[in-house]
């Protein structure tokens, strides 16, 4: 690229990222004025859900969403339910950008949950639902490929992997195995 070409990139790519921040705090402040003073936060959900899906950041209308239920021979009372949704192997191209614009930085190694990620990621259309909870600041995601019409994502805006297999293979075999009492 020569100097002009340069410029005038870095230019737009700043233009893009000054948009970005300003339509966010707008969409915050708008879903805000949903949540009632009991601090329910179903009507700002459901909001920016109809706001992604009208910018197309949610891009699978789920008729390939299978369910299934497993029951407890011994306890019919007690069920396993899940969904399988094969578009979900989707998720992870994002807007389809895998490596970030000039202008801006692939952080944490492009993690899909973090915010400055997502801006060139989803092409700056995803936007998040702010949520302070006494553990931190947090940010509710739509998702692109969703396993339910009300699937979001709770990310830490503190960047914290939240992956199960981190440390020996050991470790999250055990880990997993813990988690499968609450499940079952």
């Amino acid at each position: 690229m020569n100097a002009t070409l340069d410029t005038a990139h870095l230019w737009f790519s700043d233009r893009a990222r000054h948009r970005y921040r300003i339509e966010s705090r707008q969409l915050r402040k708008t879903l805000q004025t949903f949540v009632p003073e009991s601090g329910q936060l179903t009507r700002s959900v459901e909001a920016l859900f109809a706001h992604q899906a009208l910018l197309g950041v949610i891009q699978d209308d789920l008729h390939e969403v299978e369910r299934f239920q497993l029951l407890d021979p011994s306890a019919p009372s007690r069920a396993f339910y899940f969904s399988l949704n094969p578009r979900r192997a989707d998720r992870h191209r994002g807007g389809g950008r895998r490596d970030a614009p000039s202008g801006w930085e692939s952080i944490h190694g492009g993690c899909y949950l973090y915010g400055e990620n997502i801006a060139w990621q989803q092409r700056f259309t995803q936007f998040s639902l702010p949520i302070e909870l006494g553990t931190g600041l947090f940010d509710a995601w739509v998702n692109p490929f969703p396993l339910g019409q009300w699937h979001l994502t709770i990310a830490s805006r503190e960047h914290r992997p939240q992956r199960w297999q981190a440390g020996t293979r050991e470790t999250a075999k055990e880990k997993l195995l813990s988690r499968l009492d609450d499940l079952v």
